[in-house]
């Protein structure tokens, strides 16, 4: 596990970096407010004797989001973490309908990486449509799976079922090969796809809502007050791997969003496991759900130095509302700056590309 989630860590630096040059992508894809900080006394009380280290609200494209299964959506900011930052993993340019964003696949393959705790049968529902081939044959770790089939002019999910002995507990690379190619705007276009769906064993049946990217992040008003929040349905996990610095803490306020009065049903819960890389999972935080918000700062010194999986997780009913995780972030003490006792005269600028790991 620890190559792997060296390598998630890679990747999702490179997703935060690849973020930042595609601000109109984040405009057009996400309609999600501003990232310039919350307006004043948005912050839980809580908060006070701490300073931000790391958003997570900002960088929430970081964010794998399991929602009855893990949901991999292309043509948004949360791609690259699952395309190792679309170093040759065969995508190409974005595109939009009034329901889907996609990515190009291009060439004869293309791939996408994702992490399963253990070997088990899946089912993978991959959202495309064919563009310049009509077959595609999936291969699970460099193992090939049932050749599928493409039909009309658009977006479809298509199910791969995929057997225990073909998954692997930890990443998992998953290839499209391709039967063929057309030539447009510049681009060796296969297909288009929007969306692959990670499924533990065989779909439930019915309708499904699936966890678009650009409904994540918003602001949601809890018993009267309003903040930015992460917002999800129920069941709901929201994945980060963090590396965690000394003395840190994870601040949060928890709450039900969008409804008046106490939750319907059977109540939800809110949980939050930390699992460092190599180690064992530790739950830092289980509590009922209300219509007002839980606000939260829990010490990260037992993880300190140590890059780790903070797993957000929502289950329960939730009424007509939705789970709202605000302000999440790492929080560090506050320190007071030195004062100098003459201005400083020059700044050293050091950069560093390509740097490899020795």
């Amino acid at each position: 596990m620890k190559q792997v989630w060296s390598l998630l860590g890679l990747i999702a630096a490179i997703g935060a970096v690849q973020a930042c040059d595609k601000q109109d992508v984040v405009a057009n894809a996400a309609q999600a407010p501003e990232a310039s900080g919350p307006p004043a006394g948005a912050e839980p009380a809580a908060f006070a004797e701490h300073e931000r280290h790391f958003d997570l609200w900002e960088h929430a494209h970081l964010a794998e989001i399991d929602h009855q299964g893990l949901y991999i959506e292309l043509g948004t900011p949360a791609r690259p973490k699952f395309t190792f930052g679309d170093w040759r993993a065969g995508w190409g340019k974005e595109g939009a309908t009034s329901a889907d964003r996609f990515n190009y696949s291009v060439g004869d393959s293309s791939r996408v990486y994702f992490y399963n705790d253990k070997a088990e049968p899946l089912t993978l529902r991959v959202r495309m449509k064919p563009v310049g081939t009509q077959v595609v044959t999936p291969y699970m770790n460099n193992q090939a799976l049932p050749a599928v089939k493409l039909s009309g002019t658009e977006f479809k999910d298509y199910d791969v079922a995929v057997p225990g002995d073909k998954v692997v507990a930890g990443e998992n690379r998953l290839m499209f090969r391709f039967g063929g190619t057309v030539e447009q705007d510049g681009e060796a276009r296969a297909a288009a796809v929007a969306s692959v769906r990670v499924i533990k064993g065989t779909p439930a049946p019915g309708a499904y809502a699936p966890p678009h990217f650009s409904e994540l992040r918003s602001e949601q008003s809890v018993g009267g007050t309003q903040r930015r929040a992460l917002a999800v349905r129920s069941p709901t996990t929201l994945t980060y791997y963090l590396d965690i610095p000394a003395n840190a803490k994870l601040g949060f306020g928890v709450g039900i969003a969008g409804q008046k009065g106490a939750p319907t049903g059977k109540g939800a819960t809110a949980r939050v496991t930390v699992t460092p890389e190599g180690g064992t999972a530790k739950e830092i935080l289980r509590g009922d759900l209300k219509t007002v918000w839980r606000d939260e700062v829990l010490d990260l010194k037992a993880f300190a130095g140590k890059l780790c999986r903070v797993d957000f997780a929502i289950e329960g009913d939730v009424g007509s509302g939705r789970a709202a995780w605000s302000t999440p972030m790492l929080l560090l003490p506050k320190k007071e700056l030195p004062k100098l006792d003459k201005p400083a005269k020059n700044v050293i600028v050091v950069l560093i590309d390509t740097q490899r790991a020795r």
